[in-house]
């Protein structure tokens, strides 16, 4: 099984599926204590990748847009005259 896993991670690191790489051994533990189908456990494992990469998204785009600094609502409102 050992064996297996690091191919998969191979893999995963291969087609660029970083959050696929790291939550597989978890999720795959969990579909077996939970007796889920392969369609179940694989549409787990796309949604962790997809989730990430929504996440790296909004943090470059927050990046790349320069905002000098991330104020709460309680800030802002704490600057008004």
């Amino acid at each position: 099984m050992e064996l297996q896993y690091q191919r998969i991670h191979e893999l995963c690191a291969q087609l660029k599926l970083d959050a696929m790489a790291q939550v597989y051994p978890q999720l795959a533990a969990d579909a077996v204590s939970n007796q889920l189908s392969f369609a179940d456990f694989f549409e787990g494992l796309l949604k962790s990748e997809a989730s990430a990469r929504q996440i790296r998204t909004r943090q470059v785009l927050s990046q790349m847009a320069g905002f000098p600094a991330i104020k709460t609502l309680e800030q802002c409102g704490s600057q008004r005259p």
